[in-house]
């Protein structure tokens, strides 16, 4: 799912900071607009990076499927998104966006956030 214009009704815009070459890790916590946690067993996740908004190219995608999202604990909501050294060492430093879906069992897709990500030169 591309990134839009429209920030999902449950989250803020959320900026991410990525050091080129080190590893990267980011929690989040899925909740209704109240702030209640949703539980999230069998849930999957996908983060998409893109260049620029609404229609801009894939830099990276990172999915449930690839073992990049863990659930930290599914009756609190709670998950973790976790690239290593070896992946963040080949992104381009830039600005991009980036989108966060929840795939909810029985197909539906969720947005949970999305926001800039930064990805600062290797020292």
């Amino acid at each position: 799912m591309p990134c839009d214009n429209n920030t999902p009704p449950n989250q803020a815009d959320q900026p991410l900071y990525i050091h080129q070459g080190a590893d990267f890790s980011a929690a989040f916590t899925y909740q209704d607009p109240s702030g209640v946690a949703i539980d999230i067993t069998s849930y999957e996740f996908v983060m998409t990076m893109v260049e620029r908004k609404a229609g801009g190219d894939a830099a990276a995608t990172w999915t449930s499927a690839d073992s990049d999202f863990a659930i930290t604990s599914a009756i609190s909501g709670t998950f973790t998104l976790t690239v290593p050294a070896s992946e963040t060492v080949e992104l381009v430093p830039g600005t991009y966006f980036y989108d966060l879906n929840a795939l909810v069992p029985g197909g539906a897709i969720e947005p949970l956030a999305q926001g800039p990500i930064i990805v600062d030169q290797e020292a």
